[in-house]
């Protein structure tokens, strides 16, 4: 247990003092010794004795990161306590420190560029280290990554894993042109997501294919594919042909059929995409980049707020109040995901938010109701001012097309919110749309008097 503690204290400490990226990544390695210490550990979670019991409870919910080994030898114990008690730990302690650790780590890669890490980085995912943020992994990878990188990069496109798979287009695109065949590979994958980041990629590298590719993703059913494939076909040959992502099928199948028709002709590659922007507004395990308000106050540390329980943010319907965003943001594509399970669950998505105002809230903005039977139904909250339709929002503005909403089932909400304009879309279909002033603002979520649930809030600047 000695032995133990001491691993652990070393590795807090290295993180707390920084250190360089390779340092970062190194202490989130399991060595031998380390992993029987955590092995030891995990037998005296079936010890008679409630201390031992204890002790080892807590060493291992402060340890930084519980390698996939012995994580998969304590969920495969006869013993019955001992699997109960490893997973409580993997939901509280180990899946979160380890998850923060490595996201730092990966920032201090981006922040000072140190290249030949790769092959630390993918070691460490694979010691089973909880992978918070894909996007920072991949931009991490395309900046630390070597040519001599290639086999390594070979092997993580065959990985099973889509998200190693997607690690490895961002290492491929850092390679360059000695790494075509390998996103060529990926540009078959059978993860669309996969598929569609190699395809850009392979935009970038002047190789028709890839935008071939991209035209394939002009009729899919997944709306954020749509607009990430048509910004990068237009991106890269400055074309159009009339083709909006957000339109309906009907609307979009002739622009489609325009763009097919010209990438079957010679054509030449004239633009270069830039790294995805995709901003993961929550993070799965915290509050962070976030902060609650009730009344208009922000709430204090220890105050019962919105929590996180695996992997879902609960609102916990004390309000009146809010989880706002810290940053501000202007033109986006927005995605939540909402859960809720009484008939009268009531919540909302508040956009382009100035703080400030007379009402309790502290702020004005454009609220997106959530709320089963009358989600998509817009509220002009404090001074903000609103139209739809040509006229000035009183109150409140109806959707225009009804939905139905199941309880305790995971929905779609998608907003596009760009130079002031505001569609609301439910499952991809467009039930309300409005315009607001121009500029940039916060993003929040409503908290009333009901339980509500989030899980997916991606952010895509447009």
């Amino acid at each position: 247990m000695v032995s133990m503690v001491l691993s652990c204290s070393m590795i807090s400490v290295s993180a707390e003092k920084g250190g360089s990226a390779g340092d970062l990544l190194s202490v989130l390695l399991p060595d031998a010794g380390r992993v029987a210490d955590l092995q030891e550990m995990v037998r005296h979670l079936g010890a008679e004795t409630y201390r031992i019991r204890a002790n080892a409870s807590k060493e291992l919910l402060d340890a930084p990161v519980i390698p996939k080994v012995v994580m998969k030898e304590a969920l495969a114990s006869r013993n019955p306590e001992i699997r109960e008690r490893m997973k409580g730990i993997m939901k509280d302690g180990a899946y979160k420190n380890s998850g923060r650790m490595f996201a730092k780590a990966l920032r201090t890669v981006c922040d000072s560029k140190e290249k030949g890490l790769l092959r630390r980085l993918e070691a460490v995912i694979e010691s089973g280290v909880f992978l918070e943020d894909l996007s920072l992994a991949t931009r991490a990878a395309r900046l630390t990554v070597q040519q001599e990188d290639l086999p390594l990069v070979e092997q993580m496109a065959r990985h099973a894993d889509p998200q190693r798979r997607a690690i490895a287009v961002a290492a491929a695109a850092g390679i360059g042109a000695p790494a075509l065949t390998v996103l060529g590979s990926l540009g078959r994958d059978e993860d669309p997501g996969v598929r569609l980041e190699a395809a850009v990629e392979m935009g970038n590298l002047k190789n028709r294919r890839g935008l071939r590719i991209l035209e394939g993703f002009l009729l899919s059913d997944d709306a954020s594919k749509r607009v990430r494939a048509t910004q990068s076909l237009r991106t890269l040959t400055g074309r159009e042909f009339g083709y909006e992502p957000l339109a309906d099928l009907d609307s979009r199948k002739d622009p489609a059929q325009r763009w097919k028709r010209f990438l079957d002709s010679p054509f030449e590659i004239t633009g270069e995409v830039k790294t995805d922007p995709l901003v993961y507004l929550f993070n799965g395990i915290d509050l962070t980049g976030w902060a609650p308000f009730r009344r208009g106050r922000k709430m204090g540390k220890g105050e019962d707020s919105w929590l996180v329980e695996d992997g879902v943010l609960i609102c916990p319907g004390e309000g009146p109040g809010d989880l706002r965003t810290i940053g501000v943001y202007e033109n986006y594509l927005l995605e939540v995901s909402y859960r809720a399970e009484q008939p009268r669950a009531d919540s909302g998505v508040g956009v382009m938010m100035q703080p400030g105002g007379k009402r309790i809230d502290g702020g004005d903005y454009l609220e997106v109701q959530l709320l089963p039977g009358r989600t998509g139904d817009l509220y002009r909250i404090g001074d903000f001012r609103a139209e739809a339709g040509g006229k000035r929002i009183g109150f409140s503005h109806r959707r225009k097309v009804d939905w139905p909403e199941r309880l305790n089932e995971w929905h779609d909400l998608r907003l596009e919110v760009r130079n002031g304009e505001i569609k609301v879309f439910l499952e991809d279909v467009l039930v309300n749309e409005a315009r607001g002033p121009k500029g940039a603002g916060r993003i929040l979520l409503r908290e009333e008097n009901s339980r509500f649930e989030f899980r997916r809030i991606v952010l895509r600047p447009l």
